[in-house]
């Protein structure tokens, strides 16, 4: 189900919680599609009164900084990079993520917390192949074994 779009004065907000702007495509998304729950996955997280996490039940604001800040006495990590925000979940726990310390915003593979894979392209062009009909969870799992080889 996608939510209804938002102000950009609550994008504004949003970059404001996080610290850091959103690509400028997923800005827009925001303000012109919808407040999540569309895209791959199950959907892009949305933000304040829009698509959440299934298991966590957050936007994604609040389910970054469960990422990056998490709390006292959970199972401990390594720190979640800075700027690496979860977008959307493709079920177990898997995410695709966006490096936001770009303008452009580099995707990341993540099986968990420890787990991730750099797609090699940005938000724009792995929104762009979604539209085309790219199976991105297929080919984000056929560039991890590669990598890994």
């Amino acid at each position: 189900m996608a939510y209804p779009p938002v102000p950009a004065a609550q994008v504004q907000q949003a970059e404001a919680k996080l610290g850091f702007q959103l690509p400028t495509l997923l800005a827009r998304l925001y303000v012109e599609v919808g407040n999540g729950g569309f895209g791959p996955g199950y959907g892009l997280f949305g933000l304040e009164g829009g698509f959440v996490d299934e298991d966590s039940r957050l936007t994604l604001p609040d389910l970054y900084a469960s990422w990056a800040n998490p709390p006292a006495g959970t199972l401990s990590f390594p720190p979640w990079p800075e700027k690496l925000v979860p977008i959307c979940d493709w079920g177990d726990s898997i995410m695709s993520c966006v490096d936001c310390s770009t303008s452009m915003g580099s995707m990341v593979f993540a099986l968990d917390p420890l787990s991730r894979t750099p797609e090699d392209l940005t938000f724009d062009q792995w929104i762009e192949d979604w539209v085309q009909g790219v199976d991105l969870f297929k080919r984000a799992m056929g560039s991890r074994r590669k990598k890994r080889r």
